[in-house]
Protein backbone atom coordinates (compact mmCIF):
# COMPACT_ATOMS: atom_id res chain seq x y z
CA UNK A 1 0.00 0.00 0.00
CA UNK A 2 1.21 3.37 -0.96
CA UNK A 3 0.89 6.53 1.27
CA UNK A 4 1.32 9.98 -0.14
CA UNK A 5 1.01 13.11 2.13
CA UNK A 6 -1.13 15.55 0.65
CA UNK A 7 -3.00 19.00 1.91
CA UNK A 8 -5.75 20.39 0.18
CA UNK A 9 -5.49 23.52 2.25
CA UNK A 10 -1.22 23.37 1.77
CA UNK A 11 -1.78 22.41 -1.84
CA UNK A 12 1.54 20.20 -1.04
CA UNK A 13 1.96 16.60 -2.36
CA UNK A 14 -1.00 16.80 -5.00
CA UNK A 15 2.40 16.01 -7.67
CA UNK A 16 3.35 13.26 -5.66
CA UNK A 17 -0.26 11.64 -5.41
CA UNK A 18 -0.46 12.40 -8.84
CA UNK A 19 3.06 10.03 -9.91
CA UNK A 20 1.94 7.49 -7.58
CA UNK A 21 -1.19 6.73 -9.02
CA UNK A 22 0.12 6.73 -12.45
CA UNK A 23 2.65 4.73 -11.16
CA UNK A 24 0.18 2.05 -9.39
CA UNK A 25 -2.10 2.24 -12.99
CA UNK A 26 0.91 0.75 -15.06
CA UNK A 27 2.62 -1.55 -12.63
CA UNK A 28 -0.94 -3.35 -12.27
CA UNK A 29 -1.51 -2.98 -15.99
CA UNK A 30 -4.97 -0.93 -15.44
CA UNK A 31 -5.68 -0.48 -18.91
CA UNK A 32 -9.59 -0.54 -20.56
CA UNK A 33 -9.97 -2.36 -23.83
CA UNK A 34 -12.02 0.64 -26.07
CA UNK A 35 -12.86 -1.92 -28.95
CA UNK A 36 -15.21 -3.86 -26.63
CA UNK A 37 -18.71 -3.30 -25.80
CA UNK A 38 -19.89 -0.56 -23.54
CA UNK A 39 -20.00 -1.21 -19.89
CA UNK A 40 -20.15 1.30 -17.00
CA UNK A 41 -21.92 2.40 -14.08
CA UNK A 42 -25.08 4.67 -13.46
CA UNK A 43 -23.94 7.65 -11.45
CA UNK A 44 -27.53 8.93 -11.26
CA UNK A 45 -30.91 8.32 -13.41
CA UNK A 46 -34.34 10.37 -13.56
CA UNK A 47 -37.03 11.06 -15.40
CA UNK A 48 -36.80 14.00 -17.56
CA UNK A 49 -40.62 15.24 -18.48
CA UNK A 50 -39.57 15.81 -22.09
CA UNK A 51 -36.65 13.48 -22.61
CA UNK A 52 -38.41 10.56 -20.82
CA UNK A 53 -35.79 7.83 -18.80
CA UNK A 54 -32.23 9.33 -18.42
CA UNK A 55 -29.48 7.70 -17.23
CA UNK A 56 -25.74 9.62 -15.93
CA UNK A 57 -22.84 6.83 -16.34
CA UNK A 58 -19.49 6.32 -16.41
CA UNK A 59 -17.95 3.87 -19.06
CA UNK A 60 -15.66 1.60 -17.31
CA UNK A 61 -14.61 -0.57 -20.28
CA UNK A 62 -15.43 -0.54 -23.90
CA UNK A 63 -16.94 1.72 -25.84
CA UNK A 64 -20.81 3.33 -26.05
CA UNK A 65 -22.17 4.38 -29.62
CA UNK A 66 -25.66 5.77 -30.11
CA UNK A 67 -28.08 2.88 -31.69
CA UNK A 68 -26.37 0.48 -28.99
CA UNK A 69 -28.83 -2.06 -27.66
CA UNK A 70 -28.05 -1.48 -23.45
CA UNK A 71 -29.39 -3.39 -20.22
CA UNK A 72 -29.48 -1.92 -16.59
CA UNK A 73 -30.89 -3.85 -14.04
CA UNK A 74 -34.45 -4.78 -15.25
CA UNK A 75 -34.22 -1.76 -17.82
CA UNK A 76 -33.26 -1.87 -21.43
CA UNK A 77 -33.31 0.20 -24.57
CA UNK A 78 -31.75 1.68 -27.96
CA UNK A 79 -29.65 4.28 -27.25
CA UNK A 80 -30.86 7.42 -28.87
CA UNK A 81 -28.31 10.15 -27.94
CA UNK A 82 -25.35 10.49 -25.56
CA UNK A 83 -24.53 14.21 -23.91
CA UNK A 84 -21.38 14.95 -22.66
CA UNK A 85 -21.03 16.95 -19.26
CA UNK A 86 -21.85 20.74 -21.67
CA UNK A 87 -25.26 19.34 -22.97
CA UNK A 88 -23.64 18.52 -26.12
CA UNK A 89 -24.77 15.14 -28.55
CA UNK A 90 -21.54 12.47 -28.55
CA UNK A 91 -21.51 9.72 -30.86
CA UNK A 92 -19.62 7.49 -28.83
CA UNK A 93 -18.27 7.58 -25.48
CA UNK A 94 -14.77 5.70 -24.55
CA UNK A 95 -13.63 4.39 -20.80
CA UNK A 96 -13.27 7.27 -18.22
CA UNK A 97 -16.11 9.36 -20.20
CA UNK A 98 -19.20 10.42 -18.08
CA UNK A 99 -22.19 10.57 -20.50
CA UNK A 100 -26.14 10.82 -20.19
CA UNK A 101 -27.75 8.76 -22.08
CA UNK A 102 -31.52 8.58 -23.31
CA UNK A 103 -32.86 5.64 -24.50
CA UNK A 104 -34.03 3.35 -21.97
CA UNK A 105 -37.59 1.91 -21.30
CA UNK A 106 -36.98 2.62 -17.13
CA UNK A 107 -34.99 4.38 -14.82
CA UNK A 108 -32.52 2.31 -13.25
CA UNK A 109 -31.19 2.15 -9.79
CA UNK A 110 -28.34 4.42 -9.12
CA UNK A 111 -24.84 2.23 -8.85
CA UNK A 112 -26.00 -0.26 -11.36
CA UNK A 113 -23.80 -1.62 -14.10
CA UNK A 114 -25.52 -0.96 -17.75
CA UNK A 115 -24.09 -3.31 -20.55
CA UNK A 116 -24.17 -3.04 -23.73
CA UNK A 117 -25.43 -5.84 -25.78
CA UNK A 118 -24.67 -7.49 -29.04
CA UNK A 119 -28.72 -7.35 -29.94
CA UNK A 120 -32.22 -6.98 -28.68
CA UNK A 121 -33.15 -10.53 -28.18
CA UNK A 122 -30.13 -10.90 -26.18
CA UNK A 123 -31.47 -8.03 -24.21
CA UNK A 124 -35.29 -9.10 -23.74
CA UNK A 125 -33.90 -12.65 -22.55
CA UNK A 126 -31.61 -10.95 -20.07
CA UNK A 127 -34.23 -8.82 -18.46
CA UNK A 128 -36.95 -11.41 -18.79
CA UNK A 129 -34.01 -14.17 -16.91
CA UNK A 130 -33.67 -11.21 -13.89
CA UNK A 131 -37.54 -10.43 -13.52
CA UNK A 132 -37.90 -14.59 -12.96
CA UNK A 133 -34.53 -14.36 -10.44
CA UNK A 134 -36.38 -11.10 -8.80
CA UNK A 135 -40.01 -13.34 -8.37
CA UNK A 136 -38.34 -16.51 -7.21
CA UNK A 137 -36.52 -13.58 -4.83
CA UNK A 138 -40.16 -12.50 -3.81
CA UNK A 139 -41.61 -16.01 -3.37
CA UNK A 140 -38.83 -17.28 -1.46
CA UNK A 141 -39.71 -13.94 1.18
CA UNK A 142 -43.30 -14.43 1.62
CA UNK A 143 -42.98 -17.83 2.04
CA UNK A 144 -40.15 -17.55 5.32
CA UNK A 145 -42.29 -14.14 6.20
CA UNK A 146 -45.26 -16.83 6.53
CA UNK A 147 -42.92 -19.60 8.21
CA UNK A 148 -42.09 -16.82 10.51
CA UNK A 149 -45.61 -15.79 11.39
CA UNK A 150 -46.30 -19.85 12.09
CA UNK A 151 -43.69 -20.18 14.11
CA UNK A 152 -44.46 -16.79 16.31
CA UNK A 153 -48.15 -17.78 16.49
CA UNK A 154 -47.00 -21.51 17.90
CA UNK A 155 -44.91 -19.81 20.11
CA UNK A 156 -47.51 -17.61 21.59
CA UNK A 157 -49.40 -20.64 21.71
CA UNK A 158 -47.09 -22.27 23.99
CA UNK A 159 -46.80 -19.80 26.21
CA UNK A 160 -50.41 -19.08 26.73
CA UNK A 161 -50.15 -23.20 27.47
CA UNK A 162 -47.36 -22.48 29.46
CA UNK A 163 -49.08 -19.32 31.96
CA UNK A 164 -52.47 -20.85 32.22
CA UNK A 165 -51.55 -24.05 34.18
CA UNK A 166 -48.91 -21.95 36.00
CA UNK A 167 -51.51 -19.16 36.80
CA UNK A 168 -54.26 -22.32 38.30
CA UNK A 169 -51.14 -23.43 40.96
CA UNK A 170 -50.64 -20.25 41.70
CA UNK A 171 -54.26 -19.87 42.51
CA UNK A 172 -54.91 -23.08 44.48
CA UNK A 173 -52.04 -22.23 46.69
CA UNK A 174 -53.28 -18.69 47.40
CA UNK A 175 -56.74 -20.12 48.38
Amino acid sequence: TIFVNVSARQKTGLDTLLESLLLQAEVLELRANPSKLGRGVVVEAKLDRNRGPMATLLVQDGTFRAGDIVVSGESFGKVRAMLDDKGRNVAEAGPSTPVELLGLDGVPDAGEMLYAVSDEKAARSLIEHRRDLRGKAAREQRRQLRRGHEVARTAELLRARTVIPETRRVERELH
